[in-house]
């Protein structure tokens, strides 16, 4: 729930609290995700690959595109839900 009394730093650390960055991954595999057809009983999961997991692949591409020097820090605003697949990408990246 978003407590706004509180102001947009306590809401940023709340949102980037480890649970709830699990949690928000987690929306993403219900729903849509569970939907079946008697022809494809993975519509759901192939839909979801389809625009979800791409469009996190460029975000980490568009990142990449940024001519940082090692010792430069770049800001990235985004979702809470991409945090999952953006940190597992950035961690198997070898240039991250």
């Amino acid at each position: 729930m978003v407590n706004y009394s509180k102001g947009i730093r306590a809401e940023l650390i709340q949102k980037n609290n480890s649970n709830n960055i699990k949690m928000d991954f987690g929306t993403y595999l219900i729903g849509v995700f569970k939907y079946e057809t008697k022809e494809n009983e993975f519509f759901g999961p192939d839909f979801v690959t389809g625009w979800w997991f791409n469009r996190n692949l460029r975000i980490f591409r568009n990142i990449q595109k940024i001519n940082a020097k090692p010792t430069d820090r770049i800001l990235v605003i985004l979702g809470a839900g991409h945090m999952t697949l953006l940190n597992s990408v950035f961690d198997s990246s070898p240039e991250y």
